[in-house]
């Protein structure tokens, strides 16, 4: 008796963002015109960039980071579909999120293949053992912020300048947003560039897309009034928004 089981792994998003929740399916097949598989068993051993693991069918157990079901019997061109979620952790240095599945035993000789045969590390060369690797979307923005004239006069015109930027290296940020909250130590808060619009003493710039490498300048002008003791000069940027995760962020510059 001879059989032919194969194995297929896919996940459902390939370039997550960090904290999102992906779903692994895992399909066992024995070739038609092959003899029945009897007591099939797949196991999954799970990368440490992926925790909280879930919603895992197939009838599975899951030990430490290795998932192992007892898929059973498969008949010949037959199937069985196994899942489980998990949740992307943000990359650092020592994560990884290469994850391997293969067939680990089976009752009958396999046609072309040898269970149990992957190693950690290894690339899959049988078809009974597959792989995923995950590429986290991640972004590095971070926010530079100067004035021309720290020591300025009442009643001089000081310009503003806030240079928002993507590290080279990572993936493109979109949807970016920054706001300026002005003190009430500057007053004619006017000519901007970049497309900002100023509410009440906010201002907010949307900065759109930024690729890796790129930076958009965003510059403002405003009058400086004279002190008071209820007047303040500090004013604060930040970004405030975008689509992806971020790895490094600059939250507020003053």
């Amino acid at each position: 008796m001879v059989v032919d089981v194969s194995l297929d792994k896919s996940v459902s998003n390939l370039r997550p963002n960090p904290t999102d929740v992906v779903t692994y399916t895992i399909v066992a097949s024995n070739a038609a015109g092959r003899d029945t598989a009897h007591n099939v068993s797949i196991q999954d051993l799970l990368p440490n960039g992926l925790t909280n693991i879930t919603n895992i069918t197939g009838g599975a157990s899951i030990s430490g980071n290795l998932i192992t079901w007892n898929a059973g019997t498969i008949a010949p061109g037959g199937n069985k579909t196994m899942t489980y979620q998990a949740t992307v952790l943000l990359p650092n240095t020592t994560r990884s999120y290469r994850n391997l599945a293969q067939v680990v035993s089976q009752t009958e000789k396999d046609f072309d293949s040898n269970p149990a045969s992957l190693l950690p590390g290894q690339d899959p060369i049988e078809d009974d053992e597959d792989t995923v690797i995950l590429r986290p979307i991640v972004v590095d923005v971070s926010l530079d912020k100067s004035v021309n004239n720290l020591r300025p006069n009442p009643s001089s015109v000081v310009t503003y300048t806030l240079v928002a930027s993507n590290a080279a290296g990572r993936d493109m940020a979109t949807n970016v947003i920054v706001q300026d909250v002005v003190p009430n130590g500057l007053s004619n808060i006017g000519n901007f560039t970049g497309g900002g619009s100023l509410s009440g003493n906010l201002i907010t710039w949307n900065v759109g897309s930024l690729a890796p490498g790129q930076i958009k300048t965003l510059t403002y002008q405003a009058t400086v009034l004279i002190p008071s003791t209820t007047r303040s000069y500090r004013n604060i940027a930040q970004v405030v928004s975008q689509t992806e995760k971020i790895l490094i962020v600059i939250l507020e510059v003053c």
